[in-house]
């Protein structure tokens, strides 16, 4: 996903200007607007966030956007059924440049992430009534990113065990 940012050096990352996650719906929110779960893709184009944005190749039923949401965030966003299911995030690290090669910075960048989301959200697991979210990295490049996935409307039994996974993370908390 994000193979074409190779690092040149592995300097302190960038921190992010205005973007959060909220909890409790799973909206992205940038300084150039806000990205919401099951967005219309159409929608999505005509934000400002998106004028920029490049269509990655693909197949017929997903349709996927590259995009900078802010200075040093890179993003992809990807629609099935012109709803969108997934946000994939990567925080620029000081001294990167944008070249075909492989990374030596990743780990911090894994790092970085794994700390902007236990600022948004707190302890892990991420998993929430509306889907989940996680770091994780690419298998073939070990690039690091954010995965935002939005899942369907849960039955009753999941919103239960989501309902029940946060309160026993607030719950820790309090210890």
């Amino acid at each position: 996903r994000w193979s074409y940012y190779a690092r040149s050096s592995c300097g302190r990352d960038h921190e992010p200007t205005c973007m959060n996650i909220s909890a409790e719906t799973g909206a992205l929110t940038f300084a150039t607007g806000t990205v919401e779960p099951r967005l219309d893709r159409a929608v999505f184009l005509e934000m400002t966030l998106a004028k920029s944005a490049e269509r990655i190749p693909g197949g017929t039923d997903w349709q996927n956007f590259r995009f900078n949401p802010e200075p040093d965030v890179f993003a992809s966003a990807y629609f099935n059924d012109g709803k969108l299911k997934n946000v994939s995030l990567a925080f620029r690290l000081l001294g990167e440049v944008m070249t075909p090669w492989g990374s030596n910075c990743e780990q911090e960048r894994r790092l970085r992430h794994e700390a902007w989301l236990r600022s948004q959200l707190g302890k892990p697991p991420y998993i929430f009534v509306w889907g989940e979210v996680f770091a994780t990295s690419d298998l073939w490049t070990s690039d690091q990113y954010i995965d935002v996935r939005y899942s369907g409307p849960l039955g009753f039994r999941d919103r239960m065990k989501c309902r029940l996974r946060h309160w026993m993370r607030r719950l820790q908390e309090i210890d």
